[in-house]
């Protein structure tokens, strides 16, 4: 529980120095909560059907059908996103479809599979890490104290929760004298 404390905390503590952080975060609240409710029922519900499918087609599937209601919404809201193609829009699709969606819902799915959901839950931590560093080596964004506090704080929680808590040891055996 205390790592999972401090993995809030360094998130936390990460927009802690944020302006506006009351105005500017309502909207955007609304979201990461729906998007962690509809994540931790896709967790669940992956969990329980995990040992009938391969994770290839766990990832498959639901691509096969949600690529072209999201193509359809992009023509409809934004239909500049699917015309206006250059070289780092191509580059975000294809970051999107072959490391992020290929390679790590397949991962994912793989080690929910082989470890299960308790095991994962606090590496969930490791995206806004992630975020951070790859934010700042590819798009050189500023890294601040603050968000090298708020790694710390993170790494420090992912250590906590997967640390094993050491077993009492006696000098002497029970059941026997000194």
């Amino acid at each position: 529980m205390v790592g999972i404390v401090m993995g809030f905390s360094g998130v936390a503590f990460m927009f802690s120095g944020t302006q506006g952080f009351s105005r500017s975060l309502h909207t955007g609240d609304l979201i990461i909560l729906a998007a962690v409710v509809i994540w931790s029922c896709n967790v669940v519900y992956t969990k329980r059907i995990i040992n009938d499918y391969s994770p290839f087609h766990l990832v498959l599937y639901p691509m096969i059908f949600s690529v072209p209601v999201f193509l359809s919404a992009g023509l409809l809201w934004d239909s500049e996103m699917l015309f206006n193609l250059n070289p780092t829009v191509l580059g975000a699709y294809a970051y999107q479809s072959l490391v992020s969606a290929a390679f790590g819902f397949v991962a994912w799915s793989t080690m929910l599979q082989r470890y299960g959901a308790s095991t994962l839950h606090s590496f969930v931590f490791i995206m806004p890490i992630a975020g951070v560093v790859f934010s700042g080596l590819l798009l050189d964004e500023p890294i601040t104290p603050n968000l090298i506090v708020a790694m710390v704080f993170i790494a420090a929680g992912i250590l906590m929760v997967h640390a094993s808590p050491k077993k009492p040891t006696f000098t002497f055996p029970l059941g026997r004298g000194l």
